[in-house]
């Protein structure tokens, strides 16, 4: 059985390698960075077995959803999200739930883990009073495209159709996330164009 608890200042060691196991060093966010997060707002961590083998970083923000400011979105991806956590401090009204970050040790994924992480995200959103859960996601839009030469909102298309699959998103869809704009560039990457995609769910 997984348990989603806060994280506690003990738990930073075990945090730190679940993060460096499961990005790769350019999407690793610093050990000052993720105390940072843990002080402004917290973290949260799931435990299997008695041990910690996820976590997910988050924070309250404030977006237009009759017209979400996507620009601000790219923007404040950089430096390690750190636009929204200063923003926070400030003591603005928010009525949304940014996931900044969510990762599960390689050997724990498919147990369980991440299902438990996001559903948990849902129910704290809920119990914050905000209205919406969103985050920027990973895709394979890449292996689509050289396959088809399609656009990335004909993916998108796609998936919410069910009529293909993405291993980062069917989580998500089978959740009820809604998948919207697409952000281009938004991760470091050695490569010419990334893709990911702004993801949402309104909270009943």
């Amino acid at each position: 059985m997984v348990m989603i608890r806060k994280a506690k200042k003990e738990d930073f060691k075990r945090i730190f390698e679940i993060e460096r196991r499961s990005y790769p060093p350019r999407l690793q966010a610093p050990h000052k960075i993720l105390e940072k997060r843990f002080e402004t707002f917290g973290i949260w961590v799931a435990e299997y077995q008695k041990k910690i083998v996820g976590f997910f970083t988050c924070i309250p923000i404030n977006l237009s959803w009759t017209n979400p400011d996507i620009k601000k979105i790219i923007k404040n991806r950089k430096p390690n999200y750190m636009p929204w956590f200063e923003e926070y401090k400030k003591g603005r009204k928010f009525n949304t739930l940014w996931i900044t970050s969510t990762a599960v040790e390689s050997k724990y994924q498919n147990k369980g883990i991440g299902t438990a992480l996001v559903k948990y995200s849902l129910r704290l959103t809920k119990k914050l009073g905000l209205k919406y859960r969103a985050s920027a996601l990973r895709c394979q839009y890449k292996d689509y495209y050289n396959k088809t030469h399609q656009p990335l909102l004909k993916y998108i298309n796609d998936l919410e159709n069910r009529k293909i699959k993405d291993k980062f998103l069917k989580l998500y869809l089978k959740l009820g996330f809604k998948l919207s704009t697409p952000l281009p560039n938004y991760e470091p990457s050695k490569e010419s164009l990334n893709y990911n995609i702004f993801a949402y769910k309104k909270i009943k």
